[in-house]
């Protein structure tokens, strides 16, 4: 997932577009690109991926952009937007994720950046 975001961030940063923090993409992209199949249970699984990620603690003292901080912070922020069918059946529509103050300027300032490539040349074209 954050490699996946890391990809988005650095696909922008090539292309000259602005960049925040935040981040949306739909769940049939992001498991296009990382050769998930799209079953229910895939969706299922994103959102447990997404749930242990925003669990995720991390300690650091680090520096990046030049700055360095000691303490805790959790990696990032995300959400699940869904829309009810005429069937009342919940369809996810977008993934929205916000990448914490050190990993965003980490990947902007220092260009620590993984990338994915096929998704790289995928929103190039």
């Amino acid at each position: 997932m954050v490699l996946y975001i890391d990809s988005l961030m650095a696909a922008k940063m090539e292309g000259g577009m602005s960049i925040s923090q935040d981040f949306t993409f739909t769940a049939h992209d992001l498991l296009s690109v990382t050769g998930a199949n799209h079953s229910a249970r895939s969706y299922s699984r994103l959102a447990d991926a997404l749930e242990r990620l925003q669990g995720t603690q991390i300690r650091t003292n680090i520096e990046a952009g030049g700055e360095g901080e000691e303490g805790f912070f959790w990696l990032l922020e995300a959400r699940m937007q869904h829309a009810r069918t005429g069937s009342g059946e919940k369809r996810l529509k977008a993934v929205k994720v916000r990448l914490c103050d050190w990993l965003f300027r980490a990947i902007l300032s220092d260009r620590q950046v993984l990338i994915m490539p096929q998704l790289i040349s995928s929103l190039n074209r």
